[in-house]
């Protein structure tokens, strides 16, 4: 599974479970039953808004947390060695394993889809059961739902159809209401009215769209029981909700009793986009007793349930811990993927620190920003600690250029290391890491080189490097070839410097199927050519050059600028 997918669902299960879990304690104390629907509605729903919002923009890096500085310092001394160059040998490709990972996002989708056509069958077959439906247009059904519009202030038309099909009256998507031809006949008035203005209130409360919500969410996010949960009580509240519109509404508790009552013979149930008023089985003699004996109370205004619910929504999406940070931490990536050492790291919780000392092009001046970050003595791998981590570093001197870095967690995780002279954006190179840990370590950043000589310029201890690596191979079933050449190239393993004397070259030859990528570099300069697509024509250099090959990564720094 992708890692902002994966990121975003653990977020989504945390946050739906905290969300469920409090408004279950809440309800158990609030007795308005508006409060506990709205609350309901947002445990359902209010999980993935928060994820989304936690992964795309963490409130940490909108607004990071006070914390009191903090600034670790190791001052170990690394002995520098200096690499041994050997040519490298031709390399077998080694058979790729199979990443289970792969199949998670489909088993997902492939089990939702199954779930949310047994929804859809779920509902045809309760049409197939209906039977056909009859239209009232006229008569004395028709006259009271008509009142009971015009008093709930309703301008949009109810259709009212009668089924023989049908055990319980049923409000159902498109603002119809069925009721049973057989139950109908033998009803007063009164108790037909408190079933109509009972059914209007689902309408009016759109509580057929959001059961067939709560089902849609239970299938697609099936790994979160506790969605059964919440629909389970969004639905006994509505049915809640609505007696107290009937009563209110018709002035007739004694007969919506009644009409319970004799409901309760006759449960029913039905598919997600349909609220069934006899739905609930033994849930009917609790709502009988409330009926009977509790005073019914208008539902909240529309402003305070949304007050209600966005603050317990912005409460979660603040205070529930995000699994953004957490991604970024556990991936422990840096610039190679490589664990860290503690003993030669540096941990920045907040540091504002600046450097003047005499380098290669003079007086130089470092300033360095580092937050919730860290990075090795020698700047050869970083991480970031939390989402909203980051280093800056900008250096100025007497005779270069100015150099800024910049290195920040990206969406999934993984860094995005920036670098510029003169505001010029370039690719990351030896001379980025040396702006790095020049702003907490400048003894050491150019230590190698001596006063007056500009970095990445001159080659002060050259070496000659030969390589001849030709694999061949298969990916994903795809043939696959690779083949490198180089000829008496001079190298700098200390500076990455490379000199390419007239006559020499390096090339890189890359084929996937009738896919080809390839690189050259002589005396004249380096030429990409292929087909890259949305590929980086430098990193995908620098992948070859780092796996195959045992050049370091200054130098391959340097061939990829």
């Amino acid at each position: 599974m992708n890692s902002p997918i994966a990121v975003w669902t653990v977020t989504y299960l945390l946050h739906s479970t905290l969300l469920v879990a409090a408004v279950w304690v809440a309800a158990r104390w609030i007795r308005s039953a508006s409060a506990r629907d709205t609350l309901w509605k947002v445990a359902l729903t209010g999980g993935l808004l928060t994820a989304t919002l936690q992964t795309v923009a963490p409130l940490e890096r909108i607004a990071p947390a006070a914390t009191a500085p903090r600034v670790t310092f190791d001052q170990t001394t690394i002995t520098r060695v200096a690499p041994v160059l050997v040519a490298p040998p031709a390399l077998t490709p080694s058979p790729v394993p199979f990443d289970w990972r792969r199949l998670v996002l489909p088993f997902w989708a492939a089990l939702s889809f199954g779930l949310l056509l047994r929804l859809l069958l779920g509902h045809r077959r309760f049409l197939a059961a209906l039977g056909p439906r009859v239209e009232v247009v006229t008569g004395p059904d028709r006259e009271i739902l008509d009142r009971l519009c015009a008093r709930a202030g309703l301008s949009r038309p109810v259709r009212l159809t009668q089924a023989h099909g049908l055990a319980s009256p049923v409000a159902m998507l498109g603002f119809e209401i069925v009721v049973p031809a057989a139950l109908f006949s033998r009803l007063g008035d009164e108790q037909r009215a408190t079933i109509l203005a009972h059914e209007l209130g689902h309408l009016v409360r759109r509580d057929p769209l959001w059961l067939l919500a709560g089902e849609t969410i239970q299938a697609l996010f099936f790994f979160q029981p506790l969605n059964r949960l919440a629909r389970a009580r969004l639905r006994e509240t509505a049915e809640f909700l609505c007696d107290d519109a009937a009563v209110l509404s018709t002035g007739d508790g004694k007969a919506l009793a009644e009409t319970l009552a004799e409901l309760a013979a006759h449960p029913v149930s039905g598919p997600p986009a349909v609220a069934a008023m006899a739905e609930g089985g033994s849930n009917l003699v609790t709502r009988v007793a409330r009926v009977l004996h509790a005073v019914p109370v208008p539902p909240l205004r529309l402003r305070v349930r949304l007050t209600l619910a966005l603050g317990v929504t912005a409460m979660v999406a603040v205070f529930a811990p995000g699994m953004v940070a957490t991604a970024v931490r556990a991936s422990g990536k840096g610039v190679q993927g490589n664990p860290f050492n503690a003993s030669t790291v540096n941990s920045f919780s907040d540091a504002n620190l600046s450097q003047t000392f005499e380098g290669p092009e003079g007086t130089t001046h470092v300033r360095m920003d580092a937050h919730e970050f860290e990075i090795t003595l020698d700047g050869r791998k970083m991480r970031a600690l939390k989402s909203d981590g980051y280093f800056r570093a900008t250096q100025t001197s007497e005779r270069g250029p100015k150099r800024r870095v910049e290195v920040t967690p990206g969406k999934g995780g993984e860094l995005v290391q920036r670098y510029w002279e003169d505001g010029e954006l370039k690719p990351w190179c030896d001379d980025a890491r040396r702006v790095a840990i020049a702003g907490f370590r400048a003894e050491d950043a150019y230590a190698d080189m001596a006063p007056g000589v500009p970095p990445s310029r001159t080659l002060t201890d050259p070496r000659t490097w030969r390589a001849n690596v030709e694999l061949t191979g298969t990916a994903d079933g795809i043939p696959t070839y690779l083949r490198i050449q180089a000829d008496d190239i001079a190298m700098d393993f200390a500076t990455g410097d490379v000199e390419i004397p007239r006559g020499a070259s390096i090339e890189v030859t890359e084929r996937h199927g009738e896919s080809e990528r390839s690189f050259r570099m002589d005396a004249d300069g380096r030429r990409f050519s292929g087909d890259f697509g949305t590929v980086q024509q430098t990193a995908w250099l620098a992948s070859i050059l780092l796996k195959q090959t045992d050049l370091p990564v200054n130098v391959i720094d340097t061939l990829t600028r």
